[in-house]
């Protein structure tokens, strides 16, 4: 059986197509027959996390954020995350989002929880934690000693009034005789 010119041309065009997409989807590092969990997390603010970013279990890479949108009109956003099957943890384990450097990154971790609820399957809703950053953390610590410098300062400027205030002319007179008396001697 001979194959005319448009049937080897159909098998290529459509050959380069499944080509192209498995191509893609290897650069996109998204695997196509993989199979593996769709979990989902809310957070008021995802502050730069970016999808495609890598989802860590004890610091092992399990995942990838899938997709970032709005839920609803309360301004809240449900970050998707695409899991491999290779561990199980309880649907009450939290995702945390975290800086992952000092620049600003943003990354989420699962912090495993094994506290007998039903295990985390496809489709359910994670709890969302959000750890601190560089940037809170100093403000957090540098807040009260802001305050105590400024108290400080403001009763060095009380002080300075107050002895302006008592000195007149004729004392601080006095005075500066007083210090280069101390001087020469």
């Amino acid at each position: 059986m001979k194959l005319s010119r448009e049937i080897k041309t159909g098998i290529i065009v459509i050959g380069g197509i499944l080509l192209f997409i498995l191509g893609f989807s290897y650069l996109k590092s998204s695997p196509l027959f993989e199979d593996g969990k769709t979990l989902f997390v809310v957070y008021n603010d995802v502050g730069g996390l970016q999808v495609g970013t890598p989802v860590t279990i004890n610091g092992l890479t399990v995942g990838t954020v899938s997709n970032i949108k709005f839920k609803g009109q309360g301004g809240n956003l449900v970050v998707t995350l695409s899991i491999k099957d290779d561990f199980s943890f309880s649907k009450n384990s939290p995702a945390e989002l975290y800086d992952t450097g000092i620049i600003g990154g943003k990354g989420i971790q699962i912090k495993p929880v094994f506290d007998g609820a039903p295990m985390a399957n496809s489709r359910d809703t994670l709890p969302s934690t959000t750890q601190l950053g560089l940037t809170q953390l100093l403000q957090k610590q540098l807040t009260p000693l802001q305050q105590k410098v400024e108290g400080a300062v403001t009763n060095a400027d009380s002080l300075l009034m107050n002895v302006n205030q008592v000195l007149d002319e004729n004392a601080k007179n006095d005075l500066r005789e007083t210090l280069s008396g101390l001087n020469t001697t």
